[in-house]
């Protein structure tokens, strides 16, 4: 299942490349956005390489892509229901096989989006409260269902689920949830290396 992914990474990376090396290339523009060290820079790499993946997952065609199969069932806008019913239908004698199809689409769903919630707020220190990580990750992951959305008019059969959006807002809050407490940890630490600076 991976393995057909990686061609369409590949292709992402080599067409997008060129305009990160221009914006990372570009201090100026770097100034404007933040203090970018050469940490903010390793982590801005990261962040293009992560999106540059998400892109090629979700929107690039894969050959199974271009075949109406029951696993590109069309568009739910009905939350939740169809989820439990797959998780429901896994545990029965005769669909255990789909067991692990249905937990891989969960899983897989929340990881994606783990990475969104744990690095904009490293990257965009604006982003800074629930509140507005829950709307980056929303706002991209309806994003994502609308242009699967418009593929499928072309006869590329991605799944449009109300549900993925519903997972990908859980995965970007259980990043950010991690960003928080890798923050706090940090912060306890200083506070306690101070505290023994103050001893001397």
């Amino acid at each position: 299942m991976i393995h057909q992914f990686i061609k369409p990474i590949i292709i992402v990376i080599v067409i997008t490349l060129p305009i990160w090396v221009f914006i990372r290339t570009r201090k100026r523009y770097l100034k404007k956005t933040g203090n970018w060290g050469f940490k903010h820079g390793l982590i801005g790499d990261f962040f293009y390489i992560y999106i540059a993946c998400l892109i090629a997952v979700t929107l690039v065609p894969i050959p199974l892509s271009f075949y109406k199969t029951d696993a590109a069932r069309g568009v739910n806008l009905t939350p939740v229901v169809n989820t439990l019913k797959d998780l429901t239908a896994t545990f029965a004698p005769k669909e255990r096989y789909l067991m692990e199809s249905s937990l891989d689409n969960i899983i897989g769903n929340i990881i994606l989006f783990m990475p969104l919630g744990l690095v904009v707020p490293v990257l965009f220190k604006k982003v800074n409260s629930i509140g507005k990580i829950t709307l980056v990750g929303m706002a991209s992951s309806v994003f994502i269902e609308t242009m699967q959305f418009i593929l499928r008019q072309f006869k590329i059969y991605r799944t449009v689920d109300i549900d993925d959006v519903i997972l990908n807002v859980a995965g970007t809050l259980a990043g950010y949830f991690i960003y928080t407490l890798v923050v706090k940890m940090t912060a306890n630490k200083r506070s306690l290396q101070n505290k023994a600076l103050c001893l001397f």
